[in-house]
């Protein structure tokens, strides 16, 4: 057996679950022997940020959300609080009808909280009815969750998820409580971005705990979600981190630097029979070594953790091999201000599918963040995203027809016709999980199998794709990892 202290814990992982788990493996076990795979040649994931244009510019993610306290308490445990800035705007539009329409001023993930201010450019007649009628359904309704009779439990059983753990798609639910028009104008475009998918397929329980929760608590939608916000605490929605986000990732990297093991993929995960029969890991498998360890944590995708796990947990593997991906890639463009029409208005504008564009999404990132230049900048930079489950082959193309349809959606939503004086791509091959309907209890028969056998999962494919959710994983997966290796440890 291991002398006492001596146990040692393997992170399959270095993107953000991965290195927010060795964190807190060294923070709450120093005396573990730890050690931190990579398949990549850097650390970070998805989280990059590199010169563009005389200014640092993230790659992926630029932000994270701040009322989820997971990513600001990180930052705070590394130093990083003081870094910490909000966007400098938070006005946003979405593409319709040829125009770019600004996003109402309240809205939660979309879904206006007021009526009055919806115009007719984002939703017709018939769209603002449906939202009256949801504030309707609710006027009369008692405290929402306990004295309204059942009303809230009832109609979100209707609608197809109930607190006893039944999902549907968030289209589903949006489009039977508020309709059609506000799914693909507002709530599609905007949940779509975020998520690279389609909101008729993905799992509200899963993408959208939020709405879930509201639409469990109130027979109103749009009253849940207001008392949610009212309840919320003031300050910003978001965090960005100035000189780029990939400063969170490389302060974590240097203070686990003597664990990282870079362009060092991990093949299996080991096991040997313990008690009951039942399988127990003690061991990571690599290309040039096995790594003894009393448990593990997989912080990689799905499918990749489907491969590590499928020759003694065939049927978590199957599960696991359920999520699907999408592909995404940022083409991120400079221009000379002057060219740029209407890009000190706000933070971005939403693409919703139906527009036929290839851009998803744009963000007017020195606009938006006052360390890239801020409105008052001589050069824009624009931030275009393209790609989306089911509508992704174009992240595999050359660069040039990239760059081209980028300014072929750019001409057409913003009337950009001008070149830029400089073009970065980035691609992110299979980076967004695919939540369908059914993703938590999938998720929860796979945590069921490989934690008996010490091995806990971590990240993105799992209980939410943002920073803070990757970080929350991780960091819950490693304290399970501690508890069984201090529990069990292998001889």
């Amino acid at each position: 057996m291991n002398p006492p202290g001596g146990q040692r814990i393997c992170v399959v992982g270095a993107g953000i679950g991965g290195l927010a788990a060795a964190w807190e493996v060294r923070r709450s076990a120093p005396d573990v022997d730890l050690t931190v795979l990579e398949a990549g040649s850097r650390p970070g994931g998805v989280i990059r940020t590199s010169p563009f244009a005389g200014r640092p510019v993230d790659e992926g993610a630029d932000a994270f959300l701040a009322r989820v306290d997971d990513g600001t308490r990180l930052c705070a445990e590394l130093g990083l609080g003081d870094d910490l800035v909000a966007p400098a705007t938070g006005r946003a539009f979405v593409h319709l009808g040829g125009a770019l329409v600004p996003l109402p001023p309240a809205h939660f993930l979309g879904v206006p909280l007021d009526p009055d201010e919806v115009g007719g450019d984002l939703l017709s007649p018939a769209g603002l009815a449906g939202l009256r009628a949801d504030l309707d359904r609710g006027a009369a309704a008692g405290t929402p969750g306990t004295a309204d009779g059942g009303t809230a439990g009832d109609v979100f059983a209707r609608s197809g998820a109930t607190g006893g753990g039944a999902d549907r798609s968030i289209g589903a639910l949006v489009r039977g409580r508020l309709g059609d028009e506000v799914l693909e104008r507002l709530v599609g475009p905007l949940v779509g971005s975020i998520n690279a998918g389609d909101c008729d397929r993905l799992s509200l329980c899963a993408a959208a705990p939020a709405l879930a929760e509201a639409a469990r608590s109130h027979p109103s939608l749009i009253r849940a979600l207001r008392q949610r916000a009212a309840g919320a605490a003031a300050g910003p929605v978001f965090w960005g981190l100035r000189g780029g986000m990939e400063r969170l990732t490389a302060a974590l990297s240097e203070r686990l630097e003597s664990a990282l093991a870079l362009s060092e993929p991990a093949r299996a995960c080991l096991v040997r029979t313990g008690g009951g029969g039942r399988p127990e890991v003690h061991g990571v498998q690599t290309p040039t070594r096995t790594i003894p360890c009393d448990a593990v944590v997989l912080a990689v995708g799905a499918a990749p953790a489907a491969r590590l796990v499928e020759q003694w947990a065939p049927e978590a593997a199957v599960l696991l091999a359920q999520t699907r991906t999408a592909s995404v890639a940022i083409v991120t463009l400079a221009y000379e201000a002057a060219a740029v029409p209407g890009s000190r208005a706000g933070s971005g504008f939403l693409v919703p599918p139906a527009s036929g564009l290839h851009i998803t999404a744009c963000s007017w990132a020195s606009t938006k963040w006052s360390h890239l230049g801020g409105p008052e900048s001589e050069t824009a930079v624009l931030r275009v995203s393209l790609g989306r489950h089911g509508d992704d082959a174009i992240v595999r193309r050359p660069d040039a027809v990239l760059i081209e349809a980028a300014r072929a959606g750019l001409a057409a939503t913003m009337g950009l016709t001008a070149t830029p004086v400089e073009a970065r791509i980035s691609r992110w091959p299979d980076a967004f999980s695919q939540y369908a309907v059914g993703h938590l209890p999938r998720t929860a028969a796979v945590e069921e199998t490989l934690g008996t056998a010490g091995a806990f999962c971590a990240g993105a494919a799992y209980h939410g794709i943002g920073i803070p959710a990757c970080i929350a994983s991780g960091r819950r997966a490693a304290r399970a990892a501690v508890a069984r290796a201090r529990r069990n440890p292998q001889p």
